[in-house]
């Protein structure tokens, strides 16, 4: 068990730096633009960081809804510094709508996370 702690420890702390260093550059103008990408993009990232704080903060099978409860929040509030961050990066900006596709995300990660380990 702690051997998978400090995995998904590590994971979500790879993930959320890879969100802000990815968040850190402008956006490239010549890549060409598929609509709706980015919004995938927000979507699996933010799930996968909820999995991952999920899987750190879990403990036996007794606080599951209190786990899940803290990975959303974590994940959404990230979700939350992120786009503050954005508005002081040239040619990004703060989007509520991106919010809500990272707070989607976040919910969906957790709750299939969940659901996974109720499983084993």
């Amino acid at each position: 068990m702690r051997h998978k702690r400090g995995f998904y420890i590590i994971a979500a702390a790879v993930i959320a730096i890879e969100i802000f260093l990815f968040s850190s550059r402008p956006i490239p103008q010549q890549i060409p633009k598929i609509p709706g990408m980015d919004k995938i993009f927000h979507f699996i990232v933010y799930a996968a960081l909820s999995s991952a704080i999920f899987g750190s903060i879990i403990k036996g099978k007794n606080n599951h809804n209190k786990a899940l409860f803290i990975s959303i929040f974590l994940a959404v509030l990230y979700g939350l510094s992120d786009e503050f961050h954005q508005s002081f990066v040239p040619g990004r900006e703060c989007s509520a709508y991106d919010l809500l596709v990272d707070s989607i995300g976040a919910v969906i990660g957790a709750l299939v996370s969940k659901e996974y380990k109720f499983k084993l």
